[in-house]
């Protein structure tokens, strides 16, 4: 199934909210350790998350 988008840019927008420039070190400590369990699709569904993140940021600067 896929991730749906509004979910996942509802969910960057909180980060970014509570952690705002620390969203994407927060994220990237998430892919790391969905890297090191294992788990594809929370390694997926992270990345897209920092993905949006990422745009979310670029947005404000």
């Amino acid at each position: 199934m896929a991730p749906d988008y509004k979910d996942i840019r509802t969910a960057a927008r909180e980060l970014v909210a509570r952690l705002g420039g620390g969203a994407s070190t927060y994220m990237l400590d998430r892919i790391a350790t969905a890297r090191s369990t294992g788990k594809p699709k929370e390694l997926d569904q992270a990345y897209l998350l920092l993905n949006e993140v990422e745009n979310l940021l670029d947005k404000e600067s």
